[in-house]
């Protein structure tokens, strides 16, 4: 196994080119997957290197890879075979949307193409133990791209990408360029592609220019809504509920999530919009069913756009604008009947935890994320959008807010409950996994 891994890796190698000053750029995209199954990126670990595929994930902060034949994984790192493996003797667990996680803090070194200078030293998770995190996903690990306040164990770890600028092998600036599916003749293919560069941008990437929102907290990705439209009937809410507990650009979630209030709003006035005779069933507006139509039918003209306003970078009374184009959240799926029909799946979700841009909104979009100042920039993509016809994915230069105001959520903190005559409790989660207890508070001694 390791002398196969090692000849997929020296191919993997020539294919690349060195460009410039250490900075790598390959000739074929090093991202890749399956539609709604996120973007991953091959990784060496450890000495003989061993290839992992790692879904890359700018929602977290740790690296973790299964080194157990954990649940859905027959694929793992052996430490044990590693000379450069050391562990950390200390046990860490995570939670995500898609599952959870147990393991222990180890460090290693990784290679890969795309690090400049060769193997680097970092620490990682190896993953012992998990529920339903792998589920449906073909990936060995997960490499978490956000602020060190989200590493776990906290205060303890430095992430990935912070051990690359702290060692000067990149700036602390990342881009990405998400494609999404490739359509071929009558057949729509779920594999999906990308490009991910590590030390800054890559102008073949993007078309210019580049407009910045800044990030409302450096923790994920955290950026400011100010407010959203379907076609155009704006979404009447304070825009404050758009952010509702955050608004963050996540490459690990494959869909666009908001918050409940946001969410009925903007479902209501896509059907509201709709044209055609044809109407999805319910299944269809819940994500768990598709909706096909006949081939080149394009069907994308039945659905209407949405636009995302941001907070402008350059002014706090100006405002961008992202265009969400069907064939953005609307995600091609091969016929399941096999009567090459065109097949979708709607990607906007509700969410209980703050709105999500996940990557059927970023792969409309080249985006930057610029960690020296703060931000994250959005520019059109050099991706071919699947459908020419309609509208495509476009950003509107900073223009004035109609409305200025504040619109980032203040969370207060109110942390007990309780009903008259009965007292107040206090919500805990004891034991891993955690189970949840409501304890009454007392002061009786």
């Amino acid at each position: 196994r390791a002398m196969t891994d090692m000849s997929v890796w020296l191919a993997s190698l020539v294919s690349l080119l060195v460009i410039g000053e250490g900075i790598l750029l390959s000739r074929r995209p090093n991202l890749e997957g399956a539609v709604g199954e996120g973007y991953r990126l091959s990784v060496g670990i450890g000495t003989p290197p061993q290839l992992m595929m790692v879904l890359v994930d700018t929602g977290s902060s740790n690296f973790a890879v299964a080194a157990a034949p954990v649940e859905f994984v027959t694929h793992y790192f052996h430490f044990n075979q590693s000379s450069s493996f050391k562990s950390l003797n200390t046990t860490v667990s995570s939670y995500y949307g898609i599952g959870y996680w147990n393991g222990t803090l180890a460090s290693e070194l990784i290679s890969s193409p795309w690090i400049p200078g060769g193997p680097i030293r970092v620490q990682m998770i190896e993953i012992t133990q998990s529920d339903e995190f792998f589920a449906h996903l073909p990936m060995q690990g997960i490499l978490g791209l956000a602020y060190k306040t989200l590493a776990k164990p906290r205060g303890s770890v430095v992430p990935v990408f912070d051990d690359l600028v702290l060692e000067g092998r990149v700036s602390d600036i990342f881009s990405m360029q998400l494609c999404g599916t490739v359509k071929k003749g009558t057949h729509t293919d779920t594999k999906i592609i990308g490009m991910m560069v590590f030390n800054g941008t890559d102008p073949t990437l993007y078309v210019p220019p580049i407009v910045y929102t800044p990030l409302a907290r450096e923790w994920y990705y955290d950026v400011i809504i100010t407010a959203m439209a379907v076609g155009e009937e704006e979404v009447v809410l304070p825009c404050t509920e758009f952010n509702k507990d955050k608004a963050i650009v996540d490459s690990g979630t494959a869909s666009l999530q908001l918050p409940d209030k946001v969410y009925s709003i903007v479902l209501a006035l896509i059907k509201k919009l709709m044209t055609g005779n044809s109407s999805p069933n319910d299944n269809f507006w819940t994500g768990h069913s598709l909706a096909c139509w006949q081939s080149n039918s394009s069907a994308f003209h039945n659905f209407p756009t949405l636009s995302i306003s941001l907070l402008s970078d350059e002014n706090n009374d100006e405002e961008l604008t992202l265009l969400v184009v069907p064939q953005m959240y609307l995600q091609a799926y091969p016929d399941p009947e096999k009567k090459q029909r065109d097949c979708y799946k709607f990607s906007i979700l509700p969410s209980t935890s703050g709105t999500v841009l996940g990557t059927v909104v970023m792969e409309g979009y080249y985006v930057i994320f610029d960690r020296i100042n703060s931000r994250v920039g959005f520019a059109t993509s050099t991706c071919q959008i699947e459908d020419k016809i309609f509208a495509k994915p476009s950003i509107t230069s900073p223009r004035k807010r109609r409305f200025v105001t504040d619109c980032r959520y203040r969370q207060t903190s109110q942390n007990l409950q309780g009903a008259p005559g009965k007292g107040y409790t206090l919500q805990l989660f004891i034991g891993t996994p955690p189970q949840e207890v409501r304890v009454t508070m007392s002061l009786e001694i």
